[in-house]
């Protein structure tokens, strides 16, 4: 009984797919439960969310009392304090959910490079 290469082809074809598939399922499982893992510990402590909270009150009074302008410019530039704001406040957000996960990060480090 002799394979054709095409019949191998399709088989090593079908089973890349395949293969492509279960990995493609598994990561955006494991996203997910990362995801939902990090929403469950900030709705416990709300630590990361009220400090952003804060940051971006203090940061929208102090561009309003530096842009002291006309109503009409003040309009139009509104839009780029506001996303000045939300991207810095997302950087602290950032920095502090990767403090908070340092120690463990440096523990698989140190334990690959063994």
């Amino acid at each position: 009984m002799t394979v054709k290469s095409s019949e191998l082809a399709q088989v090593k074809t079908n089973q890349r797919s395949r293969l492509r598939r279960q990995t493609s399922g598994n990561f955006f499982k494991a996203v997910s439960a990362v995801v939902w893992k990090d929403l469950q510990a900030e709705l416990r402590t709300l630590e990361l969310f009220s400090a952003m909270l804060v940051f971006s009150l203090l940061i929208i009074i102090i561009f309003n009392f530096a842009l002291e302008l006309d109503l009409k410019i003040r309009q139009s530039v509104t839009s780029g304090v506001l996303w000045a704001t939300f991207a810095f406040a997302g950087t602290l957000g950032l920095n502090r959910s990767m403090a908070m996960k340092r120690p463990r990060l440096f523990g698989w480090f140190t334990a690959c490079a063994r």
